[in-house]
């Protein structure tokens, strides 16, 4: 396959990652579940009451790696998870996360065998 393109079936690759997040305003520091250069789903903090589609900035820390400053939409909120979808991502933004997810990361790609 060539690199960058997209398989069918998959919206973007997913990595589980070994790392933290901080959402601003929570005072708290959550795990990183999965994480794509869209988006990323986190352990949810207790308290935090955000409605789906406010904005939040995100300080990722990635085990090994610089941690990365992100802004990013809510677009799930679960009992023990948040899902979110970044915004504009400058291009060290994307490289620095691309390059965590390659060097730390293990893909779950799902295809789906039906579509």
């Amino acid at each position: 396959m060539v690199q960058g393109q997209i398989r069918p079936g998959v919206r973007r690759s997913r990595s589980a990652i070994t790392g933290v997040a901080r959402i601003a305003g929570s005072g708290a520091e959550v795990p990183i579940l999965d994480l794509s250069l869209s988006g990323v789903r986190l352990g949810r903090p207790t308290g935090f009451g955000a409605a789906e589609g406010s904005v939040h900035g995100i300080e990722l820390s990635v085990e090994g790696g610089p941690a990365v400053a992100v802004t990013a939409e809510l677009v799930r909120a679960g009992t023990d998870e948040l899902a979110f979808r970044f915004g504009h991502l400058s291009y060290r933004e994307a490289e620095s996360l691309a390059a965590a997810r390659e060097r730390y990361g293990q893909p779950h790609d799902r295809i789906d065998e039906d579509g």
